[in-house]
């Protein structure tokens, strides 16, 4: 499961006040403490300190399943005092919730004072701290991929809507909180070893199907989430089970790898297909020579990544594209 923002695009800015986010801040670290907790599993954030929200609030940190920020955050964070890149959660010595940022590009980058100081506007000292870590970290487009196919950690009802000063009173002690999914999986039955082997065959079949022929983004996500529960189950073994299990686990890490490369393949055709029909509307007005080179540019990416999958429905509409640009 993965965290939604708490303002879900940027249309929803002018809607969105500074307190209604101060409310729901803490709760919405919590959650991303749960599934993101490593540089290996971190989550897309976006930091702006100069957003225009309805209450003209400025500070808005947000991250988890970041695809409709996407385009806003690449565009801000060269001009404004923004920061974009990947955030994960841990326990910090003194027990609060520490939300570490890998920034990748943003003129805040090597602002964090000024960071720390507008951190201190929406969240009580203790709770929550910042660290702008140091290293070239660029974009990964199959992580967030991946990401974008996760469920959405579930709702907690009413108490998303408690105010900042009450749910300090009322909250989880921080140091706990990224250990609460623990506690939950205990609840339920690990799969056995024998469960383990007998999934195998039955999704080394699907991987084949899905990656062999006409697929939708909805088969590989499904896939994914197969994939990772499997290997989720593997980890909980003895020692000696997972030993035996061994060749099994290096396969379906084959199998992970490839799901990524889809889910970022598919992210990235239905992305350059959009500017595609985009440009072949333009054209049909002015036929503009430029126009069409980048259409014919941004088809031949597709049609490569098309033949990489097999995709024959993606390969039929670069055909058809291209007929419209004649």
């Amino acid at each position: 499961m993965s965290v939604k923002p708490l303002c879900k695009s940027p249309q929803e800015m002018g809607s969105f006040t500074g307190k209604e986010y101060k409310a729901k801040f803490f709760k919405s670290v919590q959650k991303l403490a749960k599934k993101h907790s490593s540089q290996e599993t971190a989550a897309p954030f976006f930091l702006d300190t100069e957003a225009k929200l309805k209450d003209g609030a400025g500070f808005l940190l947000l991250f988890g399943k970041m695809n409709a920020w996407k385009k806003h955050a690449k565009d801000t964070a060269p001009k404004s005092e923004a920061l974009r890149g990947y955030c994960f959660v841990t326990t910090a010595e003194d027990g609060s919730l520490l939300l570490s940022l890998m920034p990748v590009a943003g003129k805040l980058k090597s602002k964090e004072s000024l960071i720390q100081k507008e951190l201190k506007k929406v969240i009580a000292p203790g709770k929550v701290q910042i660290s702008v870590l140091k290293g070239d970290f660029v974009d990964n487009d199959a992580l967030e991929a991946a990401i974008e196919a996760m469920e959405d950690a579930p709702d907690t009802g009413d108490d998303d809507e408690t105010p900042e000063s009450e749910a300090s009173e009322t909250a989880p002690n921080a140091a706990t909180a990224p250990t609460a999914p623990a506690k939950e999986e205990a609840t339920k039955t690990p799969m056995t070893a024998q469960e383990l082997a007998n999934n195998f065959k039955g999704i080394g079949d699907q991987f084949k199907t899905v990656h062999g022929g006409v697929h939708n983004a909805d088969d590989v996500k499904a896939l994914f989430k197969t994939v990772a529960k499997w290997q989720k189950h593997y980890e909980l073994l003895e020692a000696g089970v997972k030993a035996k299990l061994a060749p099994h686990a290096e396969q379906m890490k084959k199998y992970m790898e490839g799901t990524q490369q889809m889910l970022r393949a598919d992210h990235v055709l239905d992305g350059d297909i959009d500017k595609v029909v985009d440009i072949v509307t333009k054209f049909a007005d002015n036929h503009d020579e430029g126009l069409k080179q980048q259409a014919l540019a941004l088809l031949k990416n597709i049609e490569k990544i098309g033949k990489s999958l097999n995709a024959s429905d993606i390969l039929e509409q670069v055909d058809e594209l291209r007929g419209l640009l004649a």
